[in-house]
């Protein structure tokens, strides 16, 4: 069985330090999750790539049900 097959949903949130990159990293893992909750509403020196982010979500979590992107739009890029 592949890796996150097990996984209903994962949610980092409130973290700073987890950005797009370590989300495009993991995302192949968890290829089951219905439940995805990312970013943190406080500021970030560091911009998300918001489109890639998309792109990758929609490449690797064909069962995802929900989203929730918790950063605000002035690191959003």
């Amino acid at each position: 069985m592949p890796e996150g097959v097990r996984y209903a949903g994962l949610v980092l949130s409130g973290m700073n330090h987890v950005t797009d990159s370590l989300w495009n990293t993991m995302l192949p893992r968890l290829q089951g999750s219905r439940i995805l909750v990312m970013g943190s509403p406080e500021k970030m020196a560091v911009k998300i790539h918001i489109d890639h982010l998309i792109d990758s979500v929609a490449r690797h979590c064909a069962a995802l049900e929900r989203i929730e992107f918790r950063w605000d739009n002035d690191t959003l890029r």
